[in-house]
């Protein structure tokens, strides 16, 4: 049972590397081929959003998981 129990949290870690290692690849990718006019749209976007989510709920000096992961997805 623990044996089995190492293996998932193994497997877990291995998928949340892996997530992040190609989500930045991904990322660097699309922000090599993004132009100018966009990339200064989607900062901009970006931090009116964060100043919508601070007036919203409050400035956060150091974010949770939860807050970061929740900003992500209005981002996205």
């Amino acid at each position: 049972m623990i044996d089995r129990t190492k293996e998932i949290v193994n497997a877990i870690q291995k998928f949340e590397s892996d997530f992040k290692e190609s989500r930045e690849k991904v990322k660097q990718a699309y922000e090599k081929n993004e132009s100018d006019q966009h990339h200064f749209f989607r900062k901009t976007l970006d931090g009116l959003l964060i100043l919508l989510m601070e007036n919203l709920f409050g400035n956060h000096d150091k974010p949770s998981e939860k807050f970061l992961y929740q900003l992500n997805l209005t981002i996205s």
